[in-house]
């Protein structure tokens, strides 16, 4: 393996181990933390490091006006509005079942290109991916409303199930409203942005200031470990994946995700984990590698489609 290609698997290394032990941080830091400072202390320290390093120190220049409000919309949705939701879910959830929920954000993001995008197509393969992929949440809701239901449990999911949505909306805004600026420096902005908003929200939110306090270690340590680990190097070690992988390569963060999550929250949380919680996480990482490999198969399609094409005319 060559030295560019070990950096790019690290780099994707860091993002499946990094940004699965999040949920474990989240998890203390709401003990201590009101839920909109847990977001917005973490990306305001981010967003400022990351500014002084690729606007002070590498004099990337702003991207223009016009390039800003997609740019701040889209990290609206996907880190202040779906974190905070999925923040304030894990008050009411176990910790392993949020992961294994936000597994199946992919089903959400084809849903709304379906919607929004007409030309968007799914074969057989994509169409029973969805299936697995929605039985495996029905044994999730079947267990957390039925067999180990928990006080609240009902609104947690309803929470879970919109942090998905916001960000699945906020990557196919993303897709219709392309910026040319360099992904480093809409990250900045975005987690800037996505800081200052959760920390107005916080503002209005919350009553007591004591949490502050230095002697909160619990809730300083998970939130320095958020900033750090979750948004300085899980973020920029995602950005770097992208560029330099496959995309189906970068997506594999997505199956091992929740097991990290799972497998740190029954050592560290105690949390229970028992046959259909593993059954669950079968069926919906089943579904994302069916999805994602009936997607390929259409890309294919498509292209061959478009070659015989060019081939009719010449």
């Amino acid at each position: 393996m060559s030295r560019s290609s070990f950096k790019s698997y690290f780099a994707l290394a860091c993002v499946c181990f990094f940004w699965g032990t999040t949920f474990i941080a989240s998890r203390f830091a709401i003990n201590t933390v009101p839920i909109a400072y847990i977001s917005g202390i973490r990306y305001i320290i981010a967003g400022l490091l990351l500014g002084v390093y690729f606007f002070g120190i590498k004099k990337n220049p702003l991207p223009p006006i016009k390039e800003l409000i997609p740019i701040t919309i889209n990290g609206l949705l996907m880190i202040a509005v779906a974190n905070g939701l999925l923040i304030w879910a894990l008050r009411y959830m176990p910790t392993n079942t949020a992961s294994i929920i936000c597994a199946s954000l992919p089903f959400w993001i084809l849903g709304l290109n379906l919607l929004f995008y007409k030309n968007e197509k799914v074969n057989k393969q994509v169409l029973g991916g969805l299936v697995v992929g929605f039985g495996g949440l029905l044994l999730i809701f079947y267990e957390g409303l039925f067999v180990s239901a928990t006080e609240g449990f009902g609104f947690g999911l309803l929470l879970t199930v919109l942090c998905n949505l916001s960000w699945a909306l906020g990557m196919v805004f993303s897709k219709k409203y392309t910026v040319s600026a360099s992904p480093f420096v809409v990250a900045t902005i975005q987690l800037l942005t996505a800081g200052v908003f959760m920390n107005i929200i916080g503002f209005f939110t919350t009553d007591s200031y004591d949490f502050l306090s230095l002697s909160n270690t619990e809730g300083w340590l998970a939130i320095l470990y958020l900033t750090f680990f979750g948004s300085i190097i899980g973020y920029v070690a995602y950005i770097y994946s992208l560029a330099t992988l496959p995309v189906t390569v970068v997506s594999l963060y997505t199956y091992i995700n929740p097991l990290i999550t799972i497998l740190l929250s029954w050592q560290l949380l105690n949390e229970e984990i028992n046959i259909l919680t593993w059954l669950s996480v079968a069926l919906i990482l089943t579904s994302v590698y069916i999805v994602n490999k009936g997607f390929k198969t259409e890309r294919n399609a498509q292209k061959f489609e478009a070659e015989e094409k060019i081939l009719e005319v010449v």
